[in-house]
């Protein structure tokens, strides 16, 4: 195949964890099975995710696409024609077969541009609720490819379900108290895996340490892998697990997701797509607690999905929350024999095998004749 028949595909990427994840996660299955290159046009590199976020075999160029705002309308509009000439050069050079839109203000002028240049457009929707990005853009895209069957009540156009592409492999070879032993812990005891993501860690973080306060001199029935995340103390954390006699292996971010969820029995997490479809990958239940601010109220629907239609997960809102209620459900989860957390885990699996879609990436090849590695010339 020569260089000027491998098709190119752009991503319009959002800046946040979950997104760029997400799309790192279908770039990947589309450079394993097929034949093309690819570009994410975004924000660039997230500070947040620096060292811990790498493009291998994929150009990155920064298009800028500003959030929208009424009290600055004039630099805004400056930003959003910058970026949206950007967008224009970068899709006229690369000539891209399609379009794929992640959701997120980030990618609007991206969106906009192959629209204006009759590039194909196809948009991917990770959460139970979709973003303003995607419904604004769904009747103009040839489908929405959506994780939750029920997003289709809030898009226009054609709507087709998809697998979830995990970005781990799980590790089927590592045993299950090997995980565990390898972390430092008990490889006996159940075992909490807790983190906040990209975003609100820090909630978390002062739940968890209030939730340990009511624990008393009671002796602790679980044990904790935590992420702590890149602004709080982590050794006042681990000195606080410490004096209530919790095992803990911390860390700031966790770089093998695989081998964390191996180790663990269930989790204490922000609710973004990623998480839980992971925790439904993976089989865990959770305890979820959706991160107020999220762009309309997201997170919440994700919540509630895990809790009303999987059954594998409670949700905890930052309103009311506290400590003395996490360390509750903790407890519910965490004790010997623990039905609750017996019945959530069958849940995620009947809701799984109940479940058939295809995988967005094989979808992508066959609708838009990206020649499979294995088939092409």
């Amino acid at each position: 195949m020569s260089l000027k028949s491998i098709p190119h595909v752009v991503f319009a990427v959002g800046g946040s964890g979950g997104h760029l994840f997400l799309a790192k996660s279908l770039a990947g299955a589309l450079l394993n099975k097929s034949a093309l290159t690819i570009t994410f046009a975004g924000p660039g590199e997230n500070a947040s995710l620096k060292g811990n976020f790498k493009l291998e075999g994929i150009k990155q160029v920064k298009v800028a696409s500003p959030a929208p705002s009424l009290k600055r309308i004039l630099p805004f509009s400056f930003k959003f024609l910058k970026g949206l000439l950007s967008a224009l050069k970068l899709l006229r050079q690369t000539k891209p077969a399609l379009c794929i839109g992640f959701g997120s203000y980030h990618s609007v002028t991206t969106l906009l541009a192959a629209r204006l240049l009759k590039v194909p457009i196809v948009l991917f929707e990770a959460n139970f609720f979709p973003g303003k990005v995607n419904r604004l853009f769904s009747n103009q895209a040839v489908y929405t490819a959506a994780l939750f069957s029920q997003a289709k009540m809030a898009l226009k156009g054609e709507v087709k379900t998809v697998r979830f592409i995990p970005k781990h492999k799980p590790l089927k070879s590592l045993p299950y108290a090997e995980a565990k032993k390898q972390l430092g812990l008990d490889p006996n005891m159940f075992t909490f895996l807790i983190f906040g993501g990209s975003q609100g860690a820090s909630f978390i973080n002062k739940l968890v340490m209030d939730s340990l306060l009511y624990l008393e001199n009671l002796p602790a029935n679980f044990q904790i892998i935590h992420s702590v995340g890149k602004l709080d103390d982590i050794e006042k954390i681990k000195a606080c697990y410490a004096e209530r006699g919790v095992r803990a292996h911390l860390t700031r971010f966790i770089e093998d997701m695989s081998a964390v969820y191996r180790a663990s029995d269930a989790c204490i997490s922000r609710s973004g797509a990623l998480s839980v479809l992971e925790q439904i990958e993976y089989n865990k239940p959770s305890i979820l607690i959706p991160f107020a601010k999220a762009s309309d109220n997201h997170q919440a629907y994700n919540a509630f999905f895990m809790q009303e239609f999987v059954a594998g997960g409670v949700v905890v809102l930052e309103k009311g929350a506290s400590g003395q209620i996490l360390l509750g459900k903790m407890l519910d989860l965490s004790q010997h024999g623990s039905l609750e957390f017996q019945t959530m885990q069958e849940s995620i699996i009947a809701y799984k095998a109940g479940v058939k879609r295809a995988n967005f990436e094989d979808l992508i090849m066959q609708d838009f004749d990206i020649k499979s590695l294995k088939g092409g010339e």
